[in-house]
């Protein structure tokens, strides 16, 4: 309602990647909300990272093809008569040359170095959730993803406050998760257990399920 109020599209950005959190067990479902949600905003991509990765090679492959057509879909027949290049100059281009009072680095140039440790924390950041290993619970999804989607903002030249609806969802689940949920969470996307399948507790040890009293 704070960004919708403000009349700016930050809300369908939160949302459309809290769509790809919730379906981080389908990798095509996933991909194409992240592609949507980078379709509306860049930054969101990083996304791909953190939600990419679970299933396999298979999987992500999948995740990655289906985040670069929905991206893709929004452009289908609305590309300008200046083609690619105008498309450039007008997104990613205009974004790395502009000038933003909405930053401590657009008010104040001598706070550019400080910028410069800000991009370097922020790839590292995106380095760790991109090549650590995916074991967890979905309390350390969001966790990882709000961290990935703080990072890109860090040192973004244009930073407008409704920006914060991306990552506060991640971030509220991750902090106000209880721990006993978090140790009750099954492993990330690439081990979720189905209806069929045997529950693994996360050390990866066998669960037997839980029969009802009726049936002990």
């Amino acid at each position: 309602m704070y960004a919708t109020g403000l009349a700016v599209n930050d809300a369908l950005v939160a949302a459309l990647m809290l769509g790809a959190f919730l379906l981080a067990g389908r990798p095509a479902g996933r991909g194409a909300l992240v592609g949507l949600a980078a379709a509306v905003k860049f930054s969101p991509a990083v996304l791909l990272l953190v939600l990419g990765r679970g299933g396999g090679r298979r999987a992500a492959a999948v995740a990655a093809l289906a985040c670069a057509g929905a991206f893709a879909f929004p452009f289908v027949g609305h590309v300008p008569d200046g083609g690619l290049r105008e498309i450039w100059d007008a997104t990613l281009g205009f974004q790395m040359t502009r000038t933003s009072a909405f930053s401590p680095w657009g008010q104040h140039a001598a706070l550019h170095p400080l910028q410069l440790v800000a991009e370097a924390l922020a790839l590292a950041v995106l380095a760790a959730v991109a090549l650590l290993p995916g074991r967890g619970d979905l309390t350390r999804l969001a966790a990882m993803a709000a961290a990935a989607l703080i990072a890109v903002q860090l040192p973004a030249i244009h930073w407008y406050y409704p920006y914060v609806v991306w990552f506060v969802p991640f971030a509220l689940v991750a902090l106000l998760t209880p721990r006993t949920s978090r140790r009750a969470s099954t492993s990330p996307p690439s081990a979720m257990p189905t209806s069929t399948t045997t529950a693994m507790t996360v050390s990866g040890e066998p669960r037997s399920p839980k029969l009802p009293p009726s049936a002990v």
